[in-house]
């Protein structure tokens, strides 16, 4: 299979390999797309302990930590969706990006969002669904 590093350059920046703040998630979505590649049917990516905060848990000072945190995730995890895509391996994968729980709708007091277990939202792709569709509502 041999090392991510063989992967060619472009293909390490898209998965944000080159960048500080998306390495770590990059090569974890690279490695995600090269297992799939060798057959692996089931693979669990982690985000919850690598950001640079610490945590996702923003129960104060939302906004201001989203600016840190979302470009960890999105980079890469956009490239592996799209590269699962290019290959022609996405309609046989499913990849589901969730949360333990949702977040409360409304801003506390810390300029936070507190734990609502009522509410979730999963970002789904391939698997062979239609595309494009929001199931649910909240």
């Amino acid at each position: 299979m041999g090392s991510l590093g063989q992967e060619t350059e472009a293909t390490q920046k898209l998965y944000g390999l080159d960048d500080k703040k998306t390495a770590t998630f990059g090569r974890q979505c690279l490695l995600a797309r090269r297992l799939v590649q060798a057959g692996v049917s089931f693979i669990t990516l982690d985000l919850s302990y690598h950001t640079a905060s610490g945590t996702w848990d923003t129960h104060g000072d939302n906004f201001n930590m989203h600016l840190d945190l979302v470009p960890q995730i999105d980079k890469p995890f956009a490239a592996m969706i799209d590269d699962l895509d290019d290959r022609g391996m996405l309609d046989n994968v499913l990849v589901i990006a969730m949360s333990e729980f949702g977040r409360t709708p409304r801003i506390n007091k810390n300029g936070g969002r507190d734990h609502y277990g009522e509410l979730t939202s999963l970002l789904v792709a391939g698997g062979g669904l239609k595309t494009g569709g929001v199931i649910g509502q909240s």
